[in-house]
């Protein structure tokens, strides 16, 4: 938004500030998990026309327990910038509109980071996204990439809260199992202490068997050597 840069100066940022904007795009479209697209939300394949639905989060359920109930819901808003929300539009001078996106549908909050090229901000619109061709136009772009910054650390803080919710219960089934596998050794397992002391109490008894014969074998010969 300086006065020192030349048309030629502004024209090669907005180029650059161009393609970046094309690549988070690309990002979030295509970064995947298991085979499935994590960052642009539930808004389907085509994610460069315009959406105005307000329910473009994507909810996953992640099973907690052993009942069906027991899950953990967890919401992933898109963070591809060309989704769309026309239904917050604004004529505000300065400001694109429509607006293109807002708290409930992208993770960059309430940042306008594309507009409609047609829109009463037309200086600082064009092919669908914010232009830094114009000092104007610059200090919008700065106003929207504050908010978007914002937006972006709080969805980053509700997956961290995700993140420690779910160690938690991974540390919770870990020490369920545990327990589980204690309470079947209690049932199924031999109990040392009794299984040692009754093979203590059987040798006596055959040692003691063992005696009594010996014993007994001792007579005989006595009885036979009194006969010679």
């Amino acid at each position: 938004a300086s006065g020192t840069y030349t048309d030629t100066d502004r024209t090669a940022l907005d180029l650059e500030f161009g393609a970046l904007m094309d690549e988070i795009s690309r990002i979030a479209k295509n970064t995947e998990w298991n085979g499935q697209a994590v960052l642009k939300g539930n808004i389907g394949t085509d994610v460069d026309s315009n959406y105005t639905s307000d329910d473009n989060a994507e909810t996953h359920s992640i099973q907690l327990g052993a009942s069906s109930g027991q899950t953990m819901a967890l919401s992933i808003n898109t963070w591809v910038p060309t989704v769309a929300s026309d239904d917050s539009a604004s004529d505000t001078i300065g400001t694109p509109d429509p607006l293109v996106s807002d708290a409930d549908d992208s993770a960059f909050g309430s940042a306008v980071l594309y507009g409609d090229s047609a829109s009463d901000a037309a200086t600082a619109v064009a092919a669908d996204r914010l232009v830094i061709s114009s000092a104007e136009g610059a200090a919008i772009a700065i106003t929207n990439l504050d908010l978007a910054i914002n937006g972006a650390a709080a969805e980053r803080a509700k997956y961290g809260a995700y993140m420690t919710r779910l160690q938690h219960a991974s540390d919770n089934l870990a020490n369920v199992s545990m327990n589980t596998s204690a309470s079947l050794s209690q049932i199924a397992d031999a109990d040392y202490a009794v299984e040692t002391t009754e093979l203590a109490r059987t040798q006596i008894i055959s040692q003691a068997s063992t005696a009594m014969l010996a014993q007994a074998n001792q007579v005989k010969q006595t009885v036979l050597a009194l006969l010679q």
